[in-house]
């Protein structure tokens, strides 16, 4: 039953979660990459924990997969706990708080997986260790606490008063004896992780050393929730037989209890967090599933926010709409439209994607390199690598693009996409073979051009008549005029909708046929002076708007109503 809550929790309700931690790291297979995590403290975790998030990248199996670690978190609980009371009919309710307490946790979705997976391990070392002859033990464990810390890091204080615990239920160590040997096991830790720092890892901070490497996505950062999941590991494990689970309403009890944790802590977590908009949008942008971004952010404008505004207007612009409908959602001004790069990896991916899909494939490089420079824990990101090495091969930079496509080659998910990327650079005539590839090489600017963000405009402008085929650069051009309240420019540029002509249009999209009302409405003309492709519904919603306005230009209608969802609210409330 709680595999089953996990696998729905991550794999149906929100699969985002998944996808986050996946596509900011690249798991390679390869003796390179595991000594490479081998050479500093906790190493062997993260490594272990990267790749089982590898499996995140398709979402129902990294659901199951990672169900499949949080019950093995349990059962390891129930086991050790089964040992150390002496008993076998420990009920195994109770060791399932600890991957409870895990999925709590992780709602910060800067937790990482390897902070689990070292609790296993150390666990796993502790059921190990009471296999050990009792002679040995001491003598053990000068070993063993050293080696854990530097293959698991921090986590060795959970192993160390479990492993004490042990001695006092295998071989009858007084309680006296088995605190001591624990106290000299937290010694031997400190001394270990002090050795660490003044050796190998000079250039780490005390932080780092002591409390893990990368169990945390932010550097210089240790959540007091990492301390409260170690001592409540050791805490179940010691203290399970303890729990009074015999008397008839205890179990009914502690089961009500974790499933209102579980929705409380999950569910309602994940719902209430807003930074699950961004996360989730974005999971939507980076698999291009266009309908799906566009249907979230029309059902939670009030989960709007800087990328997601981005992320909208790049899916009604795939899908032949932005004209139509973008001022059904929130805008701002032309960064609602092509976003400002900012030290934070989601400012500009949503704009690096619309660059990509443009045609601008220098501009894209710059903003996904960035990207991948913001993450957090100075990982390398999958989804940007992919992205780079398409563009440098785009772009006829073979030797470039092989840099970043080997990494990906040595991947799991990536290495069909890889060994694809490769065979262009043998043929590059196969660039062509690809559709979105042979269009982006169609579309992009042949020529050495420096650019004003300031007049992306004229840049958009300047690609649909380089390529009339790339409406997507015309729409651009135009709705940066909109978002700018530049209608000078905009009637100049209008024209060519329609191949040169002025008169007799049909079908305008809908912002297009607001924004000439309004500019008409205030050079003095009139309803009859508007031309005969503004529809029936347009005039008679501009003539409502224009009575509002004169009434109360903050009543309801105007600031929720459909007429909110409209240029002319846009023009007159950003004047």
């Amino acid at each position: 039953m709680f595999f089953a809550v996990a696998f729905v929790t991550y794999g149906l309700m929100h699969p985002e979660w998944l996808n986050f931690h996946e596509q900011f790291q690249l798991f390679q297979f390869g003796s390179e990459y595991l000594l490479e995590h081998l050479g500093y403290a906790s190493g062997l975790a993260i490594y272990i924990g990267e790749f089982v998030v590898q499996f995140f990248y398709l979402p129902l199996l990294g659901a199951a997969v990672w169900a499949a670690v949080l019950v093995a978190l349990g059962l390891l609980i129930h086991r050790l706990s089964c040992r150390i009371s002496e008993r076998r009919d420990l009920p195994v309710l109770p060791a399932l708080l600890m991957p409870l307490l895990i999925m709590i946790y992780q709602v910060d979705e800067h937790a990482m997986a390897a902070y689990p997976v070292s609790i296993i391990l150390a666990l796993l070392a502790a059921w190990g260790y009471s296999s050990v002859r009792p002679a040995w033990r001491v003598y053990a464990n000068i070993v063993i606490i050293p080696l854990l810390y530097w293959l698991l890091g921090y986590t060795v204080l959970v192993y160390i008063p479990v492993a004490a615990a042990l001695d006092h239920v295998d071989h009858k160590v007084s309680i006296r004896a088995s605190v001591v040997r624990g106290v000299v096991g937290v010694m031997l830790y400190v001394v270990s992780a002090l050795v660490v720092s003044r050796t190998v890892m000079l250039h780490y901070i005390y932080r780092d050393i002591f409390f893990g490497y990368d169990y945390y996505r932010l550097r210089m950062v240790v959540p007091v929730m990492q301390h409260v999941v170690a001592l409540a590991a050791v805490l179940l494990v010691l203290l399970s037989g303890l729990m009074p689970l015999s008397k008839k309403l205890a179990k009914p009890v502690l089961a009500v209890a974790m499933v209102a944790a579980w929705y409380l802590g999950c569910v309602r977590a994940f719902a209430s967090d807003v930074w699950y908009a961004t996360i989730y949008v974005d999971y939507q942008v980076g698999k291009e599933n266009w309908d799906k971004v566009i249907e979230y952010c029309d059902k939670n404008p009030d989960k709007t926010t800087y990328y997601t505004v981005n992320a909208v207007n790049l899916a009604l612009a795939m899908k032949g709409q932005l004209a139509e409908r973008m001022f059904q959602f929130p805008q701002q001004d032309q960064t609602s439209l092509i976003g400002n790069f900012q030290n934070e990896v989601y400012s500009a991916l949503a704009t690096a994607e619309a660059y990509y899909h443009l045609g601008l494939v220098n501009s894209s490089l710059r903003l996904f390199f960035d990207s991948q420079e913001c993450v957090k824990d100075y990982s390398k990101t999958a989804r940007c690598y992919r992205r780079m090495a398409e563009l440098f091969m785009i772009n006829g930079n073979y030797e470039v693009a092989a840099k970043y496509s080997d990494p990906l080659a040595r991947t799991l998910f990536y290495s069909d996409f890889a060994h694809k990327l490769e065979a262009c650079y043998a043929d590059p005539s196969k660039i062509m073979q690809d559709p979105k590839w042979a269009q982006i090489k169609r579309f992009r600017i042949n020529d050495n051009v420096m650019h004003n963000t300031l007049h992306l405009n004229n840049l958009f402008t300047g690609l649909y008549q380089m390529n009339n085929d790339n409406r997507m650069a015309l729409e651009y051009a135009l709705c940066l005029d909109l978002l700018n309240g530049d209608l000078d420019h905009f009637l100049k540029r209008f024209p060519l909708t329609q191949g040169g002509r002025t008169t007799g249009f049909v079908d305008i999209p809908r912002a297009y046929q607001e924004a000439i009302t309004y500019v008409i409405y205030k050079r003095g003309g009139s309803v009859w002076d508007l031309p005969p492709y503004i529809s029936p519904v347009v005039q008679q919603d501009f003539n409502r708007f224009v009575t509002l306005m004169s009434q109360n230009p903050n009543c309801e209608e105007l600031r929720t109503g459909y007429l909110a969802k409209t240029y002319w609210r846009y023009v007159v409330s950003s004047n």
